[in-house]
């Protein structure tokens, strides 16, 4: 699932939203363009995270707004009653972790409706610290894979794919939504992970 479907559904959300939001494309493109070698490649340097601080934050951004696979961790209560956060689970309850409506809590961000992937450098997270909105900086925020032991084992690759794809592409290509949409206009459908329909998009060379 990791080294397809997870991969393919985040790699569309994230199109679709370079599409919609061309400012933050620009950026991006900028971005990448000063990791490209003289003969046209892209440097390995590149995908260290820290030194593509743009890329990610819209990685992330994209995932807070459509998360591939929106609810994991599933969990089943077993043999005795538990109690959390006051709340009693008895024996046979099953509890999932809901990746999708906690990034969309008003309580927590500002205009949790709009794509902005400035949310997520440093200064910002840093800012967060003490608040309650600290809790969307949690590991398992951070994308569908989930963490610990068992965080799906292709996930390093999985990511990997996603940045290299994300950059190849856009640097070389300009897209265009050709429909003048927002985010809530796209329809969403539920295959293995959630994928979007897609609206016409016109992609342009760059070179």
């Amino acid at each position: 699932m990791a080294s397809v479907d997870t991969t393919a559904g985040k790699v569309a959300w994230n199109l679709l939203q370079l599409g919609l939001n061309p400012s933050v494309q620009q950026q991006l493109y900028e971005e990448v363009d000063g990791w490209v070698q003289k003969e046209g490649m892209l440097v390995p340097e590149m995908f260290n995270r820290a030194n593509t601080p743009i890329l990610q934050a819209i990685i992330r951004e994209t995932h807070r707004l459509t998360p591939a696979v929106f609810i994991n961790l599933i969990k089943e209560v077993q043999n005795a009653p538990v109690e959390l956060h006051g709340v009693t689970l008895s024996p046979g309850s099953v509890v999932a972790f809901d990746s999708y409506n906690p990034g969309r809590n008003p309580n927590w961000l500002e205009h949790p409706e709009r794509f902005m992937p400035e949310r997520w450098f440093s200064e910002a997270v840093e800012a967060r610290k003490g608040t309650p909105a600290q809790t969307l900086d949690h590991p398992f925020f951070a994308g569908p894979f989930s963490q610990g032991a068992r965080r799906c084992p292709g996930s390093r690759v999985a990511f990997l794919e996603v940045q290299v794809l994300l950059a190849q592409l856009v640097l070389d290509w300009k897209l265009d939504i050709a429909e003048d949409i927002q985010l809530q206009d796209v329809e969403s459908k539920l295959e293995t992970t959630l994928v979007p329909v897609w609206p016409r998009i016109h992609f342009e060379s760059r070179q």
